[in-house]
């Protein structure tokens, strides 16, 4: 979800460089816990991306746009708005992991699925 929203997060290579190891193929199913290196970055993209002006409160006035990602494990969604000035700003995300089932749904379907 965070690289979705990079562009609004300075540093973001430098802040997350820390978790990018996590994201191996050849790490073992149990991971150790955190460093407090990897703990930091998380905590601290967490906030970028919880916080002004990344998050924005939904307005009267401007179109909504609902942009989702999907694979084949969980899928992520955000509520985004237009602003007279602007871009579109994030007003809300979403994400869950996939039930059994639904890991069998072709790529539109779990796409579908997190508009709903």
């Amino acid at each position: 979800m965070c690289n979705v929203y990079r562009r609004f997060t300075a540093d973001f290579a430098k802040i997350a460089k820390p978790l990018n190891k996590l994201v191996s193929t050849s790490l073992p199913k149990k991971l150790c816990p955190p460093t407090i290196e990897e703990q930091a970055a998380f905590d601290r993209l967490r906030e970028h991306l919880c916080n002004s002006p990344i998050l924005a409160l939904p307005r009267r006035e401007g179109k909504y746009i609902i942009d989702v990602e999907a694979s084949y494990d969980q899928f992520g969604c955000a509520l985004l708005q237009e602003r007279p000035a602007g871009p579109y700003f994030p007003v809300a995300y979403c994400s869950r992991r996939l039930e059994p089932a639904e890991q069998n749904y072709a790529v539109t379907e779990l796409e579908c699925l997190g508009v709903g």
